[in-house]
């Protein structure tokens, strides 16, 4: 019926399409917060984790905001550890999906929620506690953003990226510690 040469091309040709589709996806989403003023998906190792909670000092009072949170791990160690309240923002749908999952597989649903939404359009008024891992070019907007919408004396943990102009009131490695005045 077909040849075994037309046979294979025709299997290699479904097999790169295959292979292209994946690409441009995986492409779009790891673009997708680049076009809209973040990062892309970067998971933070468990030894960071540890250091940005740690560096937060959370207390159960409380409110924590993750700005780009991704899978949510930062976000339930948190929780956790102290028992305060989450809220994490992230553009990839998939990984929202995953982290509501997670939630409501450990029985957060109270303390923790996870919302797909651009965190630059998402009032941060109610904030004690922000953490973040975004790229150089975003901390400058970021940190307009914090200043006009934080009230004082909330906590700002960022990893491994800093915010020009700003003292952080304690370093561990490359989680630095910020405080809004």
């Amino acid at each position: 019926m077909f040849s075994p040469v037309l046979l294979l091309l025709i299997i290699a040709l479904i097999g790169l399409t295959a292979v292209s589709i994946y690409l441009s996806w995986w492409f779009y989403w790891q673009l997708q917060p680049l076009m809209h003023g973040g990062g892309p998906y970067v998971p933070s190792q468990a030894e960071e984790v540890r250091r940005m909670v740690e560096a937060a000092e959370l207390t159960p009072s409380d409110v924590v905001y993750d700005l780009g949170s991704g899978d949510g791990r930062i976000l339930f160690h948190a929780v956790a550890s102290s028992g305060c309240q989450g809220v994490g923002y992230e553009i990839d749908p998939g990984l929202v999906r995953r982290a509501q999952a997670e939630t409501t597989a450990k029985g957060l649903d109270e303390q923790l929620r996870f919302e797909r939404k651009n965190f630059w359009h998402v009032p941060l008024g109610n904030a004690t506690v922000v953490f973040l891992y975004q790229l150089p070019r975003t901390m400058k907007g970021l940190k307009r953003k914090l200043c006009r919408e934080l009230p004082v004396g909330a906590r700002i943990v960022s990893n491994n990226f800093v915010f020009p102009g700003w003292e952080p009131e304690r370093i561990d490695g490359t989680v630095r510690r910020y405080r809004h005045r």
